[in-house]
């Protein structure tokens, strides 16, 4: 599990992962851009998001929604290149606390390997995406 504290209310935190404008904004790095990213936020909606990579290759992620409300986004995930060792489930749930808002993300893996071999890959990501939303909350 993963939390991260924003400067935003619960609703801008949740509109960061819904809004496709938004994704491609932080999501990411300078060097590997969110460049397509297709949402259908709805119930059994689905997504696809691409990251061009330095290479000129594409990683693509996709998957389906399967919970959304005031506080929760959850969905399925599949990779493509596959690097998390098959399909993976994110939950995403946000608490207001005092100015801020804490999110926290628990992502099952396919497998314990699955999960291990993840993490080093997937941490730097998230902290440089993370320092990069809540940049945008400031401005």
């Amino acid at each position: 599990m993963a939390t991260q504290s924003f400067s935003a209310t619960p609703v801008q935190v949740l509109t960061a992962f819904l809004d496709a404008d938004w994704l491609k904004e932080w999501m990411g790095a300078p060097e590997m851009p969110l460049d397509t990213c297709d949402l259908d936020c709805r119930l059994g909606g689905r997504f696809r998001c691409a990251w061009a990579m330095p290479d000129g290759s594409k990683s693509w992620v996709g998957g389906i929604y399967d919970e959304l409300t005031d506080t929760t986004i959850g969905h399925s995930e599949v990779w493509r290149p596959d690097w998390t060792g098959g399909d993976t489930h994110v939950h995403r749930i946000v608490f207001a606390q005092e100015n801020r808002t804490l999110l926290r993300t628990l992502i099952s893996f396919a497998s314990p390997k699955a999960r291990d071999a993840s993490i080093g890959t997937m941490a730097p990501g998230l902290k440089n995406s993370w320092a990069r939303l809540e940049a945008l909350f400031q401005q």
